[in-house]
Order: structure tokens, then C-alpha cells, then sequence
């Protein structure tokens, strides 16, 4: 993915972590990860144990596409 990334000219793709760890913000045209598209995550001592979603990566992404798709 990163030799086909080149091969079209898109040089400014980070090296470091794997490619799927990142996405194209479109609104700045800058790569970003994805932890950096959701707030600092804190869970409220109210909150019942069955309703708390932790979010990972593969959530955050997923719920990207979703927003996407939709």
C-alpha cells in the first residue's frame, strides 16, 4: 500500500505504525491517527458496568465508515 501511496505521489505518509492505523482527514489534507478523532474518554461513576463502551481503534474506525456509509 505505502509503494502504490508513492507511486501516485503521496510522499507525506508516516513510516512509523501500520497503514490502517491512519486515515486522510479531509479537512486539513493531513494523515491522522485515529485515537486523535475522539476526546479524552473518562467514564462517568454512574454509569452501570453493561453500558459502558470503551472505544479502540477498530471501534473508532468502524464507526467512521459507518458515518461514512450512512
Amino acid at each position: 500500500m505505502r509503494e502504490r501511496m508513492e507511486k501516485h505521489g503521496i510522499k507525506d505518509f508516516p513510516a512509523e505504525k501500520k497503514v490502517y492505523d491512519w486515515f486522510l482527514n479531509v479537512e486539513t489534507n493531513a494523515w491522522q491517527g485515529w485515537f486523535e478523532t475522539i476526546p479524552e474518554f473518562s467514564i462517568d461513576t454512574k454509569t452501570s458496568y453493561a453500558e459502558i463502551v470503551v472505544p479502540t481503534q477498530d471501534s473508532i474506525r468502524m464507526k467512521y465508515l459507518m458515518k461514512i456509509l450512512i
